[in-house]
């Protein structure tokens, strides 16, 4: 299986399941939280995520999510506009 997310995530964090892609990693979550700005995660198709996972609540940590689209879909989507932007900046810088 490839492993997404960088080399130290993997280090700090083995017993977390790492997936191949992001239709994997929501299969069958109650919640869906974006951690990252990568393409994958903000251009996923919001129908076939909504195949795979157990309750349509999706909350974007980066800002990359295109929100309304989300809610014009069926989902409880939510940003975290108030965060600060040391933690937006050191958890969501691209490629991160």
């Amino acid at each position: 299986m490839t492993r997404w997310g960088s080399g130290n995530a993997l280090v700090s964090f083995p017993e977390l399941a790492y997936s191949d892609s992001a239709i994997d990693a929501a299969t069958n979550a109650d919640v869906i939280v974006v951690v990252t700005p990568w393409p994958e995660f903000a251009d996923v198709d919001t129908a076939k995520v909504a195949a795979v996972v157990s309750s349509r609540v999706v909350v974007d940590a980066c800002q990359g999510l295109r929100i309304t689209a989300w809610r014009e879909a069926g989902w409880q989507a939510s940003s975290l506009t108030g965060l600060t932007s040391d933690f937006v900046s050191a958890t969501c810088r691209e490629g991160a």
